[in-house]
């Protein structure tokens, strides 16, 4: 019996010290946390296994912020009803945490996730309602590294709703931002950061480019993005070769055919760790059209049938898949396959609309879904031209044509619907830009430099310090920042305006804002000297890349300085070295 009482005592023991063990440390709750906020956009299986481990815990935080995350994941495979279950019971947990700064913080990640979940949903005014209130929580306790991925999520909704100017302008916010706050990043965050950014503005200004295929300046300003996106990207492989896909493509719309190819027989000979699935069937996909338009359709035809491979393993996000049918059913309309054109022309038409609102994560589907009005026509004159020629074959076409009648009344259907969801968006993306438009109204505008007191004086350790400082500045290229005026140095150098002005006009003979001009002008000459491919840019990029507004205001500050605009001063270099 005595063996017993203690075998008995040990089980009851054991039992009691794996229940206390459900508690998680703070550093556990916050590796886990970084592993799934980190892994979610990547490798989502993963991410989902480290939120099961959280989940265990008995801590509310802790399971409202795992159940949170599962909810996205879930939603990723396009399990909407138990996605929002999920979202239900986190919200749940979230009510008994404690009141405080870390509660609005929890709040504010469970929002973020919630917010990607009905941007998957397609619910473009629910994911907007979400980051903004997101956004305005991380705001009031000073979480400015969220507040910019909170940016980064709205401008891809602008985006989704066709506002790609409202886009770039909150995405360039973005990245102001980050550029303001380097300060609270490590070297590997604030380079992840900066990619995502430059990657969404590249993948912006081409789709505006979509909208207006006149103004080639958008394709330069793309390129440039793209070019910054891979500086950045060390630590961000799958990002690299994303940015090498798109900025190929943005060579193949200048007409450099030569060159893309080139980039995209070199992204497929690169290992398959760093090239995923999707961007697998994207690369066949713009190689395929690539050779399509050179008229090589054999060679065509082998990358779209590795499109639509893949797809058969990995559909969770079947854009190129559909557009790989697109393509197929134009060559085989080419070489007279009706039976072939037909059976790709229905999989895209019964598919298409599936596809209507875009997804930045997945930045290759804009090319195609720009351009859909023009394809659908495309694809109904393939569909009518064929239907003749399979009649003869065929003597069942009749209820063929009753299914693609029955196909192209339900899209039609659906636009009507997806076209009144568009202008509710729309509705509340202009309130935004009436906020916006408001909040620049009510900016303070750079003063200019008084004259200085006679009475006004400053020690010279303290005018060495000023200038020490602004050096500091000067090699950290901060004068690049559109930002960057007499108010905004004062406060990173910590000094008022009047001596700022006061040193900068004894030492350098010229008021602040004619200093700050110089610095701009001067770098964008050494890159114009130093840097063959700078001198390629157009006279918009270069004046962005300087931090200059108005394209307008930088060429006539740089004539003013060597008496050429930009351009001239560009070709005036290229002849130099050409001799």
């Amino acid at each position: 019996m005595k063996l017993v009482a203690i075998f008995s005592f040990f089980c009851i023991s054991l039992t009691a010290f794996s229940q206390s063990t459900n508690r998680l440390t703070d550093t556990e709750y916050l590796r886990l946390r970084d592993r799934i906020k980190t892994l979610s956009g990547t490798r989502a299986d993963s991410a989902f296994t480290y939120a099961e481990q959280m989940e265990k815990s008995d801590v509310s935080a802790h399971k409202a912020f795992a159940l949170m995350a599962k909810s996205y994941l879930i939603q990723m495979k396009g399990d909407s009803i138990t996605s929002k279950k999920y979202a239900a019971l986190a919200f749940d947990y979230l009510k008994k945490v404690p009141p405080g700064a870390e509660k609005v913080k929890l709040n504010a990640y469970m929002l973020n996730y919630n917010g990607l979940a009905e941007w998957k949903r397609l619910n473009l005014n629910k994911a907007l309602q979400s980051y903004n209130q997101g956004k305005a929580m991380s705001k009031s306790i000073g979480d400015i590294i969220q507040v910019i991925k909170f940016n980064n999520n709205i401008s891809s909704v602008y985006a989704d709703a066709k506002n790609y100017r409202l886009a770039i302008r909150t995405a360039k916010e973005s990245d102001r931002l980050t550029d303001l706050n380097v300060n609270l990043y490590e070297k590997e965050k604030y380079d992840q950061s900066k990619t995502t950014v430059c990657y969404k503005l590249g993948c912006f200004y081409e789709l505006e480019f979509f909208t207006d295929e006149t103004n080639r300046v958008l394709l330069d300003s793309a390129e440039y993005y793209y070019k910054k996106t891979l500086i950045y990207s060390n630590h961000t492989a799958t990002n690299n070769v994303s940015a090498q896909l798109n900025l190929a493509k943005i060579y193949h719309y200048k007409g450099n055919a030569d060159q893309a190819g080139k980039m995209y027989l070199a992204l497929l000979k690169r290992s398959r760790d760093y090239l995923t699935s999707d961007n697998f069937k994207y690369l066949n996909l713009n190689l395929g059209e690539l050779y399509f338009k050179q008229k090589k359709y054999n060679e065509a035809l082998m990358c779209f049938a590795k499109v639509d491979s893949v797809h058969q393993v990995n559909s969770n996000y079947p854009v190129a898949y559909y557009y790989s049918n697109y393509f197929q059913a134009k060559i085989f309309n080419q070489l007279n396959n009706h039976e072939k054109a037909l059976e790709h022309s229905k999989i895209f038409l019964e598919n298409y609309d599936k596809t209507e609102t875009k997804s930045m994560q997945e930045a290759s589907d804009v090319n195609f879904i720009a351009s859909k009005e023009i394809s659908s026509k495309e694809i109904q004159e393939i569909e009518k031209s064929n239907k003749r020629s399979v009649l003869l074959k065929w003597i069942s076409i009749g209820l063929l044509v009753l299914i693609v009648g029955f196909v192209i009344c339900f899209l039609i259907w659906k636009n009507q619907q997806k076209k009144k969801d568009i202008q509710k968006a729309m509705l509340l993306i202009e309130e935004f830009k009436q906020q916006i438009e408001k909040s620049k109204n009510n900016e303070v505008h750079e003063v200019l430099p008084k004259k200085e007191s006679p009475a006004l004086s400053i020690d010279e350790e303290k005018e060495n310090e000023i200038i020490r400082k602004l050096q500091e500045l000067e090699d950290k290229l901060v004068f690049l920042n559109q930002d960057y005026t007499q108010q905004f140095v004062a406060k990173k150098i910590k000094t008022n305006t009047a001596y700022l002005s006061l040193v900068v006009n004894k030492r350098f003979g010229k008021t602040f804002s004619e200093y700050a001009n110089e610095l701009k002008i001067n770098y964008v000459i050494n890159e114009l000297i130093t840097n063959p491919t700078y001198r390629k840019y157009s006279t918009q990029a270069i004046a962005e890349s300087a931090g200059f507004k108005k394209a307008n205001s930088f060429t006539i500050s740089f004539k003013k300085r060597t008496g050429l605009t930009p351009v001239q001063f560009a070709d005036k270099i290229e002849s130099e070295y050409s001799v």
